[in-house]
């Protein structure tokens, strides 16, 4: 986990960077960078800051000892697999779970998901949903 976190804190402290960089431009009058910068900084921070807040939301899961489920889902070239995680997250569009093997954080979108389970008992996105607050 902690290459995970110096991955994303790296991401962060780049776009961070970046805004100032952009701030920097805007004050020189060198408009050509300021909304490739801003743009380009402003995605990048708040993507890593969103992992990072993840990881840490998978790591207060791991010390509770919270259960791991396992997912089946259909990915992007509509391969079937599975992947055993540990619930970090979720929104309306996405499920996020730490992955203990390769140590970061999947997002695995509601519509790929098949079923969900916890000690062989399926889960609906509900229920998945409740356990997480």
């Amino acid at each position: 986990m902690k290459n995970a976190y110096i991955k994303w804190g790296i991401l962060c402290v780049v776009g961070v960077a970046l805004l100032v960089f952009t701030v920097f431009c805007y004050l020189r009058q060198l408009y050509t960078w300021v909304m490739a910068g801003g743009f380009i900084g402003l995605f990048l921070t708040s993507t890593s800051w969103k992992r990072i807040r993840l990881l840490r939301k998978a790591n207060t899961a791991i010390k509770e000892g919270k259960s791991k489920l396992l997912v089946f889902y259909r990915d992007k070239n509509l391969i079937e697999s599975q992947n055993e995680v540990i619930p970090a997250g979720a929104d309306n569009l996405n499920f996020y779970g730490f992955l203990p093997e390769k140590q970061d954080i999947k997002a695995f979108r509601w519509q790929g998901i098949k079923r969900v389970l916890e000690n062989e008992k399926e889960l609906t996105k509900d229920d998945v949903m409740k356990s997480l607050d």
